[in-house]
């Protein structure tokens, strides 16, 4: 055979020309396999799909957390809309309540018990209008959460939901306790529909308050001096905050009483037939925070006489008020509470007279007002909104109720 390409003769079968140093065998040129239409498109969608991942996660909104970080305040923005969302505890100047209240402080007797009423109110930053229902319907789940801080905290949660006796607030949930020394965080979170999440907190001190206890028999009782006495000496060697529980003899005790304290329990005897009776006038005014509680007592007065002036809160339990020009006149501070308590025989049984109270109680309970000429009297009240009368017996006054305030009177919660 021959090379092709210089005509040198060659052996046959050779595959190289040694004469030109050619290669005599055909080189074929590879081809790549053909792509299929589909792969072409599924890549094609793979591509789309990551560039659409891309783009959310670089321009769609992330969900946030707003932390008030111990404030017990908001501002959240939705819809063009700005909202001030307010923490707050207090039951009482519910006009107020666009100031937040970050802490709850309270002292309890060892075998008392409360609640905290937490309340969630949300305000339109710029019209400064309740805007409560709108920001309710960005909503989806709230929750409230107790952390200990010091101590064994023993905090119940009731559900939050919409109170009547709190109009204004968006939602209330109480937190209820007994005495106990303890610090605690409670947090409560919102959820919003949009995945956003909203933290307001409140610190809560409780303390469990200190108390000294007097009787009529190991203590010298036996007439209205003694007593006086003994609660002004009292008053000057007690510590601020501490309990003045005080039991009396079951005897007629005359002459009026002065208590100027802060957390006074003065309790009557029942035994063998006989029973604590005052015949005079109890007058009440606070040198701090406090309340008296008046448990089974009998006062026993004239017309010329005012049973009981109380300008701090004042509590009747089991106790009964007679003869007496007024038998309860509340003045500015306080304010009266009758639990199962009867007022009779006086010109006016329980005379409301007072603009403001730390404190709330505005209920009486099965209380009786019997032959009056006014059996409540109604002139102001700490809490301009409502009074309730629950199970409350009226028979034989002559008026029932005078209410010279803008307070509805109601029978039931």
């Amino acid at each position: 055979m021959k090379c092709k390409f210089c005509g040198n003769e060659l052996p046959e079968g050779a595959h190289f020309c040694p004469i030109c140093a050619r290669s005599l065998v055909e080189k074929e040129t590879p081809t790549l396999p053909k792509q299929s239409k589909r792969k072409k498109w599924t890549w094609a969608i793979a591509g789309v799909v990551l560039l659409a991942v891309i783009v959310a996660i670089i321009f769609y909104p992330k969900a946030k957390t707003y932390d008030d970080h111990g404030s017990a305040e908001v501002i959240y923005q939705a819809g063009g809309q700005t909202y001030h969302l307010v923490l707050r505890n207090s039951a009482q100047d519910t006009f107020h309540w666009k100031s937040p209240q970050a802490e709850y402080s309270r002292m309890l007797n060892r075998d008392d018990q409360a609640a905290i009423p937490l309340q969630l109110y949300v305000y339109d930053e710029e019209s400064n209008e309740n805007a409560r229902e709108a920001f309710a319907s960005l909503v989806k789940e709230n929750e409230i959460h107790i952390r200990s801080l010091k101590g064994n905290v023993e905090i119940d949660i009731n559900q939050a939901s919409y109170k009547e006796a709190f109009p204004d607030a968006m939602l209330e949930a109480d937190l209820v306790y007994a005495a106990q020394d303890c610090e605690a965080e409670c947090a409560w979170i919102l959820t919003l529909l949009s995945g956003d999440t909203i933290v307001l907190h409140e610190q809560i001190y409780l303390q469990v308050q200190p108390e000294v206890v007097y009787s009529y028999e190991t203590t010298p009782l036996t007439t209205m001096e003694e007593v006086q006495t003994l609660v002004d000496q009292a008053a000057a060697e007690l510590e601020e905050g501490t309990i003045l529980n005080i039991t009396l003899a079951p005897i007629v005790y005359e002459g009026d009483l002065d208590l100027r304290w802060g957390q006074v329990f003065l309790s009557g005897t029942n035994e063998e037939g006989k029973s604590t009776i005052i015949e005079g006038s109890v007058y009440y005014e606070p040198k701090f925070d406090g309340r008296c509680i008046l448990s089974e007592i009998s006062l026993r007065g004239t017309k010329d006489q005012t049973g009981v002036i109380a300008n701090g809160p004042f509590f009747f339990y089991n106790c009964s008020l007679d003869g007496y020009e007024v038998g309860v006149k509340v003045e500015d501070g306080g304010l009266a509470v009758l639990d199962h308590s009867s007022v009779s025989h006086c010109r006016i049984g329980v005379h409301y007279d007072s603009t403001k109270c730390k404190a709330q109680a505005d209920y009486f309970w099965g209380a009786s007002f019997v032959e009056n000429e006014t059996a409540i009297l109604f002139e102001h009240l700490p809490r301009p909104e409502i009074f309730y009368l629950l199970e409350t017996i009226f028979e034989g006054n002559e008026t029932d109720i005078e209410n010279l305030t803008s307070a509805r009177i109601a029978d039931s919660y």
